[in-house]
């Protein structure tokens, strides 16, 4: 029973622990203030991408430690942690996706010498890299998490 219980807490909340560790991400990036502009913005989306999920991976196994014990702690945890992130990651891909099309049609318009397409380029090429950076950060959090968490 305590382990359905565990299940039920952890499945439709670790979306809402993803958003919080994103949005906690953002002041944890403020070191990277000293680096270069650019630098410093791809480290900052980096470190959201992360602290978004290793705080949802954390979050999942201080409830299934609490309802289960020290021991309770293995794959199907954390599947049942990671799996409900999909649908975000999966939305984040097709972000990305999406702005690596735009970027070849405004590529394609520079190209062909469109003046208005070069400040477009500009604009869009930021957050083209940002939302690469986000999801390689998610990435690294999933496999440190999983490998932390299961290591124990």
């Amino acid at each position: 029973m305590k382990t359905l219980l565990a299940y039920v807490v952890v499945i439709p909340l670790v979306q809402f622990a993803y958003t919080i560790g994103t949005y906690v991400g953002i002041p944890l990036g403020l070191w990277t203030f000293v680096l270069p502009v650019k630098c410093g913005n791809q480290a900052r989306s980096f470190v959201a991408g992360f602290s978004g999920i290793f705080l949802a991976v954390a979050y999942g196994f201080i409830v299934f430690r609490l309802f289960l014990g020290s021991q309770s702690y293995s794959t199907f945890p954390l599947l049942a942690t990671v799996l409900p992130l999909l649908i975000p990651l999966q939305n984040d891909y097709r972000r990305y996706r999406q702005m690596d099309r735009t970027m070849n049609e405004i590529e394609e318009a520079v190209a062909n010498g469109d003046d208005l397409a070069v400040i477009e380029r500009e604009m869009l090429e930021e957050l083209h890299v940002y939302a690469w950076y986000h999801m390689s950060g998610a990435l690294v959090g999933v496999l440190l998490g999983g490998w932390i968490f299961l290591s124990r």
